[in-house]
C-alpha cells in the first residue's frame, strides 16, 4: 500500500501534465484550422476583387472572433448541404440512387452558397431561394467551374499517397488538400469577378 501511494504520487502529476500538453494541442489545432478556413475567406475575396495571387496578410493578425465566425459559417454551409450526403453515407454505408442525389445536390449548392457567405459575410449565403437564383442565372459557367473542380480533386486524389501508410504520407495528403482548396478558392472569387452583374448580389 505504502508502494501504491508512493506511485500514485509520481504518477499524477505526469498525467496531469500529459493532460495538459495533450490540451494545449488540441486547442492549437484548432486555431490552426480556424486560421486555414479564415485565410481561404481571404482568397476567395482577394480573387473576387480581381487578385491573381493568394492574398498577403503580412502585418495582419485576424482576431479568435474573427476566425470563429469565418469558420462557423463555413461549417454551416457544409452541414446545410453536404451534411444530407454525409449522414446518408454513415447511416447506410451505400452509394445507391439516394445517396448520389443528395451528393449532386451538395455539389451544386455548397460552392455557391459558400461564395455567398463569404461575400456577403453572413447567414444570407444559406438561403436556398438566393443561390437557385444565382445558379440558374450563371448555370453553364457555373457547371463548368463545379466539373472542373471535381476532375482537379479525382486526378488529385488518385494521384495522392494513401495517408494511412506513414505520418509523411498523411502530412503529404493534407498539403494536396489544402492546396485543392486554395484553387477552388481562388476559381469561386475569379467566378464572382467574370459574372458579378448577373448574380446581382450587391455586395
Amino acid at each position: 500500500m505504502l508502494f501504491l501511494g508512493e506511485a500514485s504520487k509520481q504518477f499524477l502529476p505526469c498525467l496531469a501534465f500529459f493532460g495538459l500538453m495533450f490540451g494545449i494541442g488540441v486547442v492549437v489545432r484548432i486555431i490552426l484550422y480556424m486560421y486555414l478556413c479564415w485565410y481561404l475567406c481571404e482568397c476567395v475575396r482577394g480573387s473576387a476583387a480581381g487578385g491573381v495571387r493568394a492574398p498577403e496578410t503580412k502585418g495582419f493578425t485576424p482576431g479568435l472572433g474573427e476566425m470563429l465566425g469565418q469558420t462557423i459559417k463555413a461549417g454551416g454551409c457544409l452541414l446545410l448541404y453536404a451534411g444530407p450526403a454525409i449522414f446518408y453515407f454513415v447511416e447506410t454505408r451505400q452509394t445507391d440512387a439516394i445517396f448520389w442525389g443528395l451528393s449532386i445536390f451538395a455539389f451544386f449548392f455548397l460552392p455557391m452558397s459558400f461564395l455567398a457567405t463569404v461575400m456577403f459575410e453572413s447567414w444570407r449565403g444559406l438561403n436556398p431561394i438566393l443561390l437557385i437564383g444565382s445558379i440558374f442565372n450563371t448555370l453553364l459557367p457555373y457547371a463548368a467551374m463545379i466539373l472542373t473542380l471535381l476532375a482537379a480533386g479525382v486526378v488529385i486524389i488518385e494521384k495522392a499517397p494513401n495517408p494511412r501508410a506513414s505520418h509523411l504520407t498523411f502530412f503529404i495528403t493534407w498539403l494536396v488538400g489544402v492546396f485543392l482548396a486554395m484553387i477552388a478558392a481562388h476559381l469561386l472569387g475569379r467566378f464572382y469577378y467574370r459574372y458579378e452583374e448577373k448574380l446581382n448580389w450587391d455586395v
